[in-house]
């Protein structure tokens, strides 16, 4: 008897913590999950403490606890120690190894896998050309998920890196062959999912095809022990100021440097600044006293930043969808963000949209936020994740992709 149809992910990391495994699991549609590390509750290292351990402890997920998924275990650790590559020679040569890794396995069980009718293997960008090329040449249809705007973002950061030489700290162009093989993949790609509205726009001035791509925005679970009760003071004061938090890769094209600068030029009101994650921009020889630096957390630590959080920063000039926004919502801390990401944010209910990630926009936004802790705790009310960002509206995504190859 053959198997039914169904779907190979491959997924380098954990990203959207596996959510559309997930939903394909659920339903019983996944034939295998691809990955790089899978940290089981066997693994002794899964329970130990510790911020670098906590990495590892989140390359799992109990809702594929039963799923078929091939890991490649402790070769991954080991090619990260042995690995003396750096910068964008680093990144291409992990996600060739991914590929050869699993593509070895794939031809050593291609009989097994070929045996029923043709299934749908998804997988992300700039990991994905050899894997896509298999399972076109075994007949199955693909899906690329893309995880950012392409080169148009690019050139969006390389412009801004022009304008503030001193903000762009290690940033650089990737090289041409990064981009020749993503538009490989574009062109193995029966379908691409792209995140947000933005990011189809940015890809289509790129010279993708509209009508290859679907809008699949990011899908978060947010329970009620999510949201903090955090208190909201009748008024910020220098004992009790408008907390704001920047959570993520502090680096130009998240705007940091605009941030910063905003902070800088509100020294004076009650504000207090917190930037959460590795810095990646160059760092002022004398930073603001209201700005604090945190470092890179672990997910599990995130949760204690948004319970004494007011207003959540993500001047971001572009991000494929930025699950952030959707991460603070559910902890109940309104999103001040630009319009270049996921449209998630309703301008005045949920938070602030930005008219644009500049200093000047952001200080007037805080300014007016600092003298009204009405409006913040009335945002705060309404700060929830929309239902159009649950699981179930990705599961009725993906059955859409499924629809559309019959």
């Amino acid at each position: 008897m053959t198997r039914p149809a169904g779907w190979i992910c491959a997924q380098l990391g954990s990203r959207e913590h596996y959510a559309i495994p997930r939903v394909l699991h659920s339903d019983g549609r996944l034939e295998h999950l691809l990955t790089d590390f899978w940290a089981t509750p066997r693994w002794m290292w899964s329970l130990a403490p510790g911020r670098r351990l906590a990495a590892v402890r989140e390359r799992w997920h109990p809702a594929l606890s039963d799923a078929r998924v091939h890991g490649l275990g402790l070769t991954r650790l080991v090619f990260d120690a042995s690995n003396r590559q750096r910068g964008w020679e680093k990144t291409i040569g992990r996600n060739d190894w991914f590929q050869r890794r699993h593509l070895a396995w794939l031809k050593a069980n291609k009989e097994t896998i070929s045996a029923g009718p043709p299934g749908i293997f998804f997988a992300y960008s700039y990991a994905a050309c050899e894997l896509l090329r298999f399972f076109k040449g075994i007949g199955w249809r693909t899906v690329l998920g893309q995880i950012d705007p392409g080169p148009r973002e690019e050139m969006i950061v390389a412009e801004e890196a022009a304008r503030f030489p001193e903000s762009r700290g290690g940033w650089t162009r990737a090289p041409g062959d990064y981009w020749s093989l993503w538009r490989e993949e574009l062109s193995l790609a029966d379908k691409i999912v792209v995140n947000s509205e933005w990011s189809m726009e940015c890809l289509r001035l790129d010279g993708v095809s509209r009508e290859k791509m679907i809008v699949v925005p990011l899908a978060f679970e947010s329970t009620r022990g999510d949201r903090a009760n955090r208190e909201s003071p009748s008024r910020f004061t220098t004992d009790r100021p408008l907390r704001v938090l920047f959570l993520g890769q502090v680096n130009l094209r998240k705007g940091a440097h605009h941030l910063l600068e905003a902070a800088g030029r509100l020294v004076d009101l009650p504000i207090e600044f917190n930037f959460v994650g590795p810095v990646e921009i160059s760092r002022p020889g004398t930073v603001p006293r209201n700005v604090k630096w945190h470092g890179p957390v672990s997910r599990e630590e995130t949760a204690r930043y948004y319970a004494s959080t007011d207003v959540f920063a993500l001047p971001t000039l572009s991000d494929g969808f930025a699950l952030t926004q959707l991460e603070a919502l559910s902890r109940g801390v309104p999103v001040m963000v630009t319009r270049n990401c996921g449209r998630v944010v309703e301008d005045g209910r949920n938070g602030w949209v930005l008219p644009s990630p500049s200093a000047d926009d952001i200080t007037g936004v805080l300014q007016r936020l600092a003298a009204s802790p009405t409006e913040v705790a009335a945002c705060a009310a309404r700060a929830q994740v929309p239902d159009s960002f649950s699981l179930e509206s990705l599961r009725g995504a993906m059955d859409q992709i499924e629809r559309s190859f019959e």
